[in-house]
């Protein structure tokens, strides 16, 4: 197997470990019955200091009606609220809710308890190569999130 094939199947292998920790996260009944998607919205909303319907639009690429469906679906969960802009009264920023961010502070429990189910495996210089390595990665990667 050449280089490329392995690395490849060394991601598509994180990708679904990590896909089956998502998959039991959001089953629970603190993740009020998220899909992936709404997931990645809620996270979205949060990272964003001025979030619209039209900002996340852009930033997913999809239709505005798309992001109204995905927003009203967090709503009715009380996830995000929609709120007049004090700047210009035709705009309505989303952002999240108490009950939002702690769906996010539960998501971010499940990567940090990966991320120790993945390195319990390693000694300790294993271990601070990896994430030297990993750290590096995503240093010279990091501009794909824009």
């Amino acid at each position: 197997m050449e280089y490329n094939d392995r690395l490849e199947q060394v991601v598509l292998n994180f990708s679904g470990l990590l896909d089956c920790f998502e998959s039991d996260y959001i089953k629970k009944p603190e993740a009020h019955n998220l899909t992936i998607k709404q997931l990645l919205y809620l996270t979205l909303i949060s990272s964003m200091s001025s979030c619209t319907i039209t900002t996340l639009a852009k930033k997913l690429s999809v239709k505005k009606p798309t992001v109204s469906n995905q927003i009203s679906a967090l709503e009715i969960k009380g996830l995000v609220r929609k709120k007049l802009s004090s700047k210009d009264a035709r705009i309505h920023l989303i952002e999240t809710t108490s009950k939002g961010k702690s769906v996010l502070a539960l998501r971010r429990k499940l990567h940090r308890d990966f991320a120790i189910k993945i390195l319990k495996c390693l000694n300790e210089d294993e271990k601070i190569l990896s994430l030297d390595l990993m750290n590096k990665i995503y240093q010279s990667n990091k501009d794909l999130l824009k």
